[in-house]
Formats: structure tokens, C-alpha cells, sequence
């Protein structure tokens, strides 16, 4: 199931949707997302590209604990 949502997110990207996705899992964000902002108590704390996030697991530990 997980892999038909990405499938249809990642068409509609292709045709130049823009979509909000809010999502747990990091790994089901970083195959579909240009970028991420992490929000904390209702507030934007940070945001970066997905590909600075595969680049820096830093960034990941200190907003998600992973």
C-alpha cells in the first residue's frame, strides 16, 4: 500500500502538483520530497532540501532522534 501511495505521489509531482505531505517516516519522505520543514508545536523550527537531509544525518538526529 505504501509503495502505491509513493507511486501516485511521485506521478502527480511529475506532472507539477505541489503537495503538502505530512508523514512519520523519514524514509517515505526523503523518496518523495524537494524539501522538508520540521514543525515543532505548531511552529516551522528548520527546513532543507531532502537531498541536504540524505547528506547530513545530523540535521535528522537533532529534529527526528533517528
Amino acid at each position: 500500500m505504501i509503495a502505491l501511495i509513493r507511486d501516485v505521489i511521485l506521478k502527480m509531482k511529475a506532472e507539477g502538483f505541489a503537495i503538502v505531505l505530512v508523514e512519520q517516516r523519514v524514509d517515505a519522505v526523503l523518496q518523495v520530497a524537494d524539501r522538508v520543514v520540521f514543525i515543532e508545536n505548531g511552529t516551522s523550527v528548520a527546513s532543507a532540501t531532502a537531498a541536504d537531509l540524505k547528506n547530513d544525518p545530523g540535521m535528522l538526529a537533532r529534529y527526528l532522534g533517528v
